[in-house]
């Protein structure tokens, strides 16, 4: 039989014992939370490639990818004007492993044009934003005017002629077109709206094409098609004008004081994803928005990086959602 001292020797012990099991433990599940991600992550897009979303996803990536120590895969999900790719991303697993680039055209913009969503801003977890694409109205060159305001006088005299390229239903494109034709007083029913379920790329296509006469496209179209002489750029969708593009005025300085949608895009996820991945989502778009080597390849692309927090995200996101369903309700595109 153990004596006293023995028996106070064995609860020290066991005390120990315990002790050093809850401290292990802890360290394993601090550990198991550090880990994320476990495995490669896949970034949905809910749009094809070549447009801002998909471009936008391919530099997050690539810089998430060298942070986190897993890829960071790109999938383009097309399908219902970015339903489909919303709701893949919604649907998943909510563990950090499945993610999409969410920007006005999936959330604010869509919600604002769409009544009959499968689901709700509500359901989607914010993480924060990283950037966004200066705009510009860009039109045929077989247009007939030289100005924004030309083209505007044009729409208001004849909106029935007025062709414009809106991208998705719900897209930024379809927006600032909104924005712009709301502005000059067009009547906006009668003008020639025609929406690509592909995405603004499609878009873009059009105007090069001579298909419609305006569409909105992003600085890399800009650079890439104004040499090719089929296109023009009447004004930028900016505060200000941009020191890259000196000779583009805005649409502002034309009196259209509302046409400065920003296109915005940033990382969300399942409503139930862990605050961990959140925080670790959060903490590397800061780490992002201070890396010489990011802004080096923003800046290539000629993308502006414009950060919030995911709680700020939320809060812009709701905001621009209520203002813009106000617009569509208006002008009668809610569907």
């Amino acid at each position: 039989m153990a004596t006293i001292a023995e028996k106070k020797w064995i609860a020290v012990l066991a005390a120990l014992t315990f002790g050093i099991l809850a401290v292990s433990l802890a360290a394993e599940c601090s550990a198991a939370a550090s880990r994320y991600p476990t495995r490669p992550i896949t970034m949905i897009v809910p749009y094809g490639p070549g447009g801002g979303s998909d471009l936008s996803a391919r530099l997050i990536a690539a810089y998430a990818s060298k942070k986190l120590g897993q890829p960071v895969n790109v999938a383009n999900v097309i399908g219902a004007s970015g339903i489909t790719g919303t709701m893949q991303c919604l649907s998943a697993n909510p563990d950090g492993h499945t993610l999409m680039v969410v920007g006005t055209s999936n959330s604010s913009f869509l919600a604002a044009s769409r009544a009959d969503l499968p689901f709700k801003l509500e359901d989607m977890k914010w993480m924060g934003q990283w950037i966004a694409d200066p705009q510009f109205y860009l039109f045929s060159a077989a247009a007939p005017f030289k100005t924004l305001k030309e083209a505007m006088e044009f729409a208001k005299a004849t909106p029935e002629k007025f062709s414009w390229g809106a991208g998705a239903q719900g897209s930024q494109a379809m927006f600032q077109g909104l924005v712009l034709l709301n502005d000059a007083g067009v009547d906006i029913v009668k003008t020639r709206m025609v929406v690509f379920p592909e995405g603004v790329a499609a878009s873009v296509q059009a105007t090069l094409a001579g298909t419609v006469m305006m569409s909105t496209a992003m600085a890399t179209d800009v650079d890439k098609l104004m040499p090719t002489g089929k296109v023009k750029v009447l004004a930028a969708i900016t505060k200000e004008r941009l020191t890259k593009y000196p000779n583009f005025p805005t649409a502002k300085e034309f009196g259209y004081s509302n046409a400065i949608l920003m296109s915005w895009y940033g990382i969300a996820g399942p409503k139930n994803l862990p605050q961990e991945v959140v925080d670790v989502w959060d903490k590397l778009a800061t780490e992002a928005a201070k890396d010489p080597e990011f802004q080096a390849s923003a800046d290539k692309m000629n993308k502006a990086l414009v950060f919030l927090g995911p709680k700020e995200q939320e809060a812009y996101v709701l905001k621009e959602y209520a203002d813009m369903k106000t617009l569509a309700e208006k002008v009668g595109v809610r569907k």
